[in-house]
C-alpha cells in the first residue's frame, strides 16, 4: 500500500486536505491497483479514515485473489521527522484495526511500515576504494544505505534536478524478514 496526504495551497486557510491509499491487487505481478481517497481536516497529516480505507482495500484484494496477504508493505510519504512517532503510533494502529475485521480477529499479517522522505538535506558521496577520496557525483539511483552513516561533512552544492531527487527511507518491520 502506498499512502500520502496532499494539502491545499499555503495561502488557503479553509480547503480540506486529501488522503489517498493505493494497494496492489495481484501480488507478485503488482500491475493492478485500486485506490481510496478521503478529504479530511485542513492540513491534517495523520490519515483520519485509514482504518476504513485499509479494510476496503483488503476486501478488494480478497475479491481479486481469493485470499488475504500474509504481509502488508506500507509506504508512507510526506512525514517530517518531528511527526514520525505520532504517525507511526496512530497509523499503525489504524492498519491493525483495519485488518482485525477479517478472520474473526485471527488474521494477523506482518507489516512493514516504511516512511519515505524526499525533501531533506542529506548528501551522500561515493568514495574511491583505491584513493579513499570522495567523488562530487551523486550516488547511483537506487543506492540503499542500510546502516549507520560513519562520516559527516558539510558541503555546499547546487540543487539536484527534480528527476534525480534523493530520498530517505525509515522502516519499521513487525514481522520476520
Amino acid at each position: 500500500m502506498g499512502v500520502d496526504v496532499t494539502h491545499p495551497h499555503p495561502l488557503d486557510d479553509y480547503s480540506p486536505s486529501v488522503a489517498a491509499v493505493v494497494g496492489s491487487m495481484n501480488w507478485l505481478a503488482a500491475n493492478k491497483y485500486i485506490s481510496r481517497m478521503r478529504s479530511q481536516t485542513h492540513r491534517q497529516e495523520i490519515i483520519q479514515d485509514l482504518e476504513e480505507m485499509v479494510r476496503e482495500l483488503l476486501e478488494d484484494f480478497y475479491q481479486s485473489v481469493h485470499k488475504l496477504p500474509g504481509r502488508i508493505l506500507f509506504f508512507r510519504d510526506g512525514v517530517s521527522e518531528t511527526q514520525f512517532h505520532k504517525v507511526l503510533e496512530k497509523e499503525l494502529q489504524a492498519i491493525c484495526s483495519g485488518y482485525s475485521k477479517f478472520g474473526g480477529g485471527s488474521y494477523k499479517p506482518s507489516i512493514t511500515f516504511t516512511v519515505v522522505q524526499k525533501r531533506h538535506h542529506t548528501k551522500l558521496f561515493q568514495s574511491d576504494d583505491k584513493s579513499g577520496r570522495f567523488s562530487d557525483e551523486n550516488v547511483p539511483p537506487g543506492t540503499v544505505v542500510d546502516s549507520v552513516i560513519t562520516y559527516y561533512a558539510t558541503t555546499i552544492t547546487s540543487s539536484p534536478t527534480r528527476s534525480r531527487r534523493s530520498s530517505t527511507v525509515s522502516v519499521i518491520d513487525n514481522g520476520t524478514t
